[in-house]
C-alpha cells in the first residue's frame, strides 16, 4: 500500500470516527433543548470539522507528503464518501428508532442531499473520463492565407497514462480513422514521476504512438510529464518529430505552412522569444502559420491580431470539473478562463485552440472529469487566398 493510500485511509477512518462522535454529542444537546428531534446543527457540525481536518492537513501537507492536489482528493473524498456515510447514519437512526432521532426537514433534506455523493463520484470517475469524444472545428483564415485547399489537423494532448490500455488505443483508433493531413500532439503523453516505472511504460507507448502516420507529418512539443532525455528512446521507429523551440516549413495540399513548437514554459525564456518574434514577422508572406504548446499561456504573449494564425495548446484538460455558467475552478493557466475551459476560441485577435486531452491527471489528484469529457480533435482549416486565385 502506498504512503498517500495510507493517508487516504487514514483520513476517512479519522473523518468518520470524529463526525459520529461530534453527531451524537450535537444530537444529545439539541435533544435535550428541543423536541424536535436532529437538527440541521448536527450536519453543519461535522462540515465545519471537516474542513478543520483538511485545513490542518493542508498546513501539515510537507510532513505528510501531500500535494495540492493530494489536498484536493481529501476534499472529495469527504464529499463522496464521509459525509454521505454520515447521512446513512442518520437516515438509520431516523427510520428504525424514531422519536427524538427523526431528523427535522432542513437537516433531513441536507442529509438527502449529501446521499448524491457516491452517485457523482461515480459518473465523474467511472463514466466521464472514458467517454472520448470527436471534437470538430473549422478554423478560418484572414484573406491572403494559404491557396490550396482545405486541410486537416488532428490533435492529441494530455494522454497522460501509465501504461496502454483498450482506452487509449481507442483514442488513437479514432485520430487515424478520421485520416488527418497532419497530426500535432501538445505534450503530457506518459506520467510516470518514478523514473524506473517511466523506462518500463516507455515500449508500450512507443508501440501505441507507431500507429499515428499523417501525409505532412507527426509533431510533438513537450509537456510538464514528459522526460526530454527520454524523447529519443521513446520516439524511436515512430513518425513522431519534436519540435522544442523551433519551426519548420511544410506543404499541405497546396498550402504553404509554418508550423512552430514551443518547449514547455519556453516562451518565457530568449529561445522561446525568440521563435514567437520570427513568427510573427513578415506579416506580407501568405504562409498560414501555426504555433504548438503545451501550455495555452503564450497567447498572453503575442500581440493583439498577430501574424500567428492558430495556437494550438493542451495542459488545462478543460480544468477536469467545470461549473455550470461558470467554467473551471482549477486550469493551471493564466489565460481566461473561456479558453482554458477548451475548444477553439478568440482573445484579443488571436485564435487560438485549447484541448480538454484524452487523460486525466494522476499523482495525487482524484481521476475525475465533470462537465468535461476527454477529446481527440479534428480542426479543418480553410484556405482563404486572395480574391482572384482559386
Amino acid at each position: 500500500m502506498s504512503p498517500f493510500t495510507t493517508l487516504r485511509l487514514g483520513h476517512v477512518c479519522l473523518a468518520l470516527a470524529v463526525g459520529v462522535f461530534l453527531l451524537w454529542i450535537s444530537l444529545r444537546a439539541h435533544s435535550a433543548e428541543s423536541r424536535k428531534g436532529t437538527d440541521v446543527r448536527s450536519l453543519l457540525t461535522v462540515c465545519v470539522w471537516l474542513a478543520i481536518q483538511v485545513t490542518l492537513e493542508a498546513l501539515w501537507h510537507r510532513a505528510l507528503g501531500l500535494s495540492g492536489f493530494g489536498i484536493i482528493f481529501l476534499l472529495y473524498l469527504d464529499f463522496a464518501v464521509v459525509l454521505p456515510l454520515l447521512s446513512l447514519w442518520l437516515w438509520i437512526r431516523h427510520f428504525a428508532l424514531g422519536g427524538h432521532h427523526r431528523m427535522t426537514r432542513p437537516a433531513a433534506t441536507l442529509a438527502l442531499l449529501t446521499l448524491t455523493g457516491p452517485a457523482f463520484a461515480y459518473y465523474a470517475t467511472w463514466v466521464e473520463p472514458f467517454d472520448l469524444k470527436l471534437e470538430e472545428h473549422t478554423v478560418g483564415l484572414a484573406s491572403g492565407r494559404g491557396g490550396g485547399a482545405d486541410f486537416t489537423i488532428a490533435v492529441i494532448a494530455d494522454l497522460q497514462a501509465r501504461k496502454v490500455t483498450e482506452y487509449e488505443r481507442r483514442a488513437i483508433a479514432l485520430v487515424m480513422a478520421n485520416n488527418p493531413d497532419i497530426i500535432l500532439i501538445a505534450g503530457d503523453i506518459i506520467h510516470w514521476s518514478d523514473m524506473d516505472e517511466y523506462v518500463a511504460a516507455i515500449p508500450e507507448f512507443q508501440s501505441l504512438l507507431q500507429e499515428l502516420h499523417a501525409p505532412s507529418g507527426v509533431y510533438f512539443v513537450q509537456g510538464n510529464t514528459d522526460v526530454p532525455e527520454l524523447e529519443s528512446l521513446l520516439f524511436q521507429d515512430t513518425d513522431v518529430i519534436p519540435l522544442l523551440d523551433e519551426m519548420t516549413n511544410l506543404e499541405i495540399r497546396g498550402n504553404k505552412v509554418t508550423l512552430g513548437g514551443l518547449a514547455l514554459a519556453h516562451h518565457r525564456v530568449a529561445s522561446g522569444q525568440a521563435l514567437l518574434q520570427r513568427m510573427e514577422s513578415d506579416s506580407e508572406e501568405a504562409d498560414i502559420r501555426i504555433l504548438l504548446s503545451h501550455m495555452p499561456d503564450p497567447l498572453l504573449d503575442l500581440s493583439p491580431n498577430s501574424r500567428i494564425d492558430l495556437i494550438v495548446a493542451g495542459h488545462t484538460h478543460g480544468g477536469q470539473v467545470q461549473i455550470p455558467f461558470f467554467g473551471p475552478p482549477i486550469t493551471l493557466s493564466q489565460v481566461p478562463r473561456y479558453v482554458a475551459a477548451g475548444g477553439l476560441s478568440e482573445h484579443e485577435g488571436n485564435v487560438i485552440y485549447v484541448s480538454r486531452g484524452i487523460g486525466v491527471e494522476r499523482a495525487q489528484a482524484p481521476r475525475v472529469r465533470f462537465l468535461s469529457p476527454p477529446e481527440v480533435s479534428l480542426l479543418t482549416v480553410v484556405s482563404n487566398p486572395p480574391s482572384g486565385r482559386n
